[in-house]
């Protein structure tokens, strides 16, 4: 009995607890409903469930607590109030170290500035930037910084979320690496493949000089053993009239011949230095042709071709050099009657076209091979270059062809359907204008070129006293014996200082110097000549000769 009465109050006392503890959570739930105390009620499944601030704020801290990037909490002066484990890691120091040090002492020295700039940014708005952080051993840590406003009760703070860029910058700088190295590659081929290019075009042009230089030797020898030979033969015995006029023809043909080559070679030569020499005017196109034809008719009769001109009416005018142009449209015709058989035709064609003279020359000869018709105007260039070649010729004509027409502000082009097909070649000079041709002197002829010992009465020279300064016998021999016969009075010198000493003691009316002179050239004798009193006012020119076709 009394055990019972002992129960009943043991369970009446956990019912009086029970009831107390049920009132203050009444009391509790009551007080968060009306605001008095700071918790959550989140109602759920199980029925309403509360969370203090204490309770609630724990998964947070726990998340900023194991989070990769450092997190930080800064007062307004610098302190460090809070930081978590990363934090501490990425400055390689005990976690327990930083909380009341300045967070500027972990700041690069350099970095100082930019960093004052993200704390003293709008304390209101987040900021951010890259700057670098020291670590405990002295390495320098590339850090990202975001700052957020921190409003606590007690202590204004500034909440900093501070990620490691090391490995971004090791990754972004192994990017930059691998561009690089691609750019590297890349740039090595193209060297490598500009190098390639470079050789073969090197070693083509050294074969080109080859083959030009055999040509040369070859061209310049066969004229000159012609030459001699028929020289040695005139001179061992008395020939018959018949031999003498045949040996002394084939002795003036292979001498202009090779004053041809010679000209050729000069002309790439001033073409090259810019030294070409040009007298400029309003020209009759059509006399320039039928000049040209002229001058390669003889070839042509000489191979059996049938050369035609259609040069249209005397009007057609452009400015240029009368010879240069000649030697244009001659060196054009003179290709095609080499690369012509027998019997074929060889045609030069003018007409205007959209402001320009055309002039086309057009044969039936051998034609152009594809693969050579785009180095057809190139110098020293031929489609054949053996020694075993059918025609001679040292490969500059087309490319003189080429120099003088551009110089000339126009264009020349070839045309061949291939070989054994003939070819065209078409030059294009744009017209003068009109005022172009009111104020030069239209000239339809090339320059009067006046064979030695002709018969001239504009050239007769009695009484005139004509000093000849040349380093070469031969020359001098023949302006002395073909200035006397025009009746001149002709003294003759080798050196510029015995030219020099003649001018002083008896002024000649005429002048006749060679450029190239041993000691002093012919330019130093000129500005000799200028300084003295008498030649003060002497007119003095530099002469080249005429184009002979």
């Amino acid at each position: 009995m009394a055990a019972k009465v002992k129960m009943d109050q043991e369970l009446h006392e956990e019912i009086r607890a029970l009831r107390i503890q049920l009132q203050e959570a009444e009391e509790t739930l009551d007080a968060i409903r009306q605001g008095e105390i700071d918790a959550l009620v989140v109602s759920g499944p199980e029925g309403e469930q509360v969370f203090t601030l204490q309770g609630a704020d724990h998964p947070y801290r726990l998340m900023v607590e194991t989070m990769r990037e450092g997190a930080v909490t800064v007062a307004l002066d610098g302190t460090i109030v809070y930081c978590n484990q990363s934090f501490a890691e990425l400055l390689g120091t005990a976690l327990e170290r930083l909380p009341g040090t300045s967070i500027t002492s972990y700041v690069a020295d350099e970095d100082a500035s930019p960093f004052a700039e993200i704390m003293e940014a709008d304390k209101r708005e987040s900021s951010k930037g890259e700057i670098k952080l020291k670590s405990e051993t002295g390495i320098l840590v590339p850090v990202s910084v975001s700052r957020s406003p921190l409003q606590l009760e007690q202590l204004p703070a500034v909440c900093l979320v501070v990620t490691d860029l090391t490995e971004h910058k090791h990754n972004e700088e192994l990017r930059v690496s691998e561009k690089l190295a691609k750019a590297l590659h890349e740039q090595s081929k193209m060297l490598l493949a500009r190098e390639q290019v470079a050789r073969c075009d090197a070693e083509t042009a050294n074969r080109v000089k080859d083959e030009f230089l055999a040509t040369v030797s070859h061209e310049l020898r066969n004229p000159l053993n012609a030459i001699l030979g028929w020289s040695g033969l005139l001179k061992s015995r008395e020939p018959n009239k018949d031999q003498a006029k045949h040996g002394l023809e084939v002795i003036e043909r292979n001498a202009r011949l090779q004053l041809k080559l010679i000209e050729d070679l000069l002309d790439v030569s001033r073409i090259e230095s810019g030294k070409l020499a040009f007298s400029f005017g309003a020209l009759d196109v059509v006399g320039i042709i039928e000049a040209a034809v002229e001058g390669a008719r003889p070839a042509a009769v000489a191979k059996q071709i049938q050369l035609n001109s259609i040069a249209g009416n005397a009007g057609t005018i452009v400015l240029g050099d009368a010879a240069r142009l000649q030697q244009v449209v001659g060196n054009l015709l003179s290709n095609s009657i080499k690369f012509t058989p027998a019997g074929g035709t060889v045609d030069v064609e003018l007409n205007t076209q959209l402001g320009n003279a055309v002039i086309t020359v057009t044969d039936s000869g051998e034609g152009i091979s594809p693969e050579f018709l785009p180095f057809v105007f190139d110098r020293f260039r031929q489609e054949d270059a053996s020694t075993k070649r059918l025609q001679g010729g040292l490969g500059l004509g087309l490319a003189v062809v080429r120099h003088l027409v551009e110089l000339h502000g126009g264009n020349v082009t070839a045309e061949s359907l291939g070989v054994g097909r003939g070819a065209r070649f078409t030059v294009r000079l744009p017209l003068a204008t009109v005022r172009d041709a009111m104020t030069a002197t239209v000239s339809k002829d090339n320059e009067e070129f006046i064979e030695p010992g002709t018969e001239h009465k504009s050239l007769l020279l009695d009484g005139v006293k004509i000093l000849v300064l040349d380093d070469e016998i031969d020359a001098r021999e023949f302006l002395q014996i073909l200035l006397s016969k025009n009746g001149a009075q002709v003294k003759v010198v080798a050196t510029a200082s015995e030219a020099y000493r003649e001018v002083q003691g008896d002024l000649p009316d005429i002048l006749i110097c060679d450029i190239g002179l041993p000691g002093e050239d012919g330019y130093e004798f000129i500005r000799r000549i200028r300084s003295l009193k008498e030649s003060s006012s002497a007119n003095i020119r530099a002469l080249r000769p005429a184009k002979r076709s």
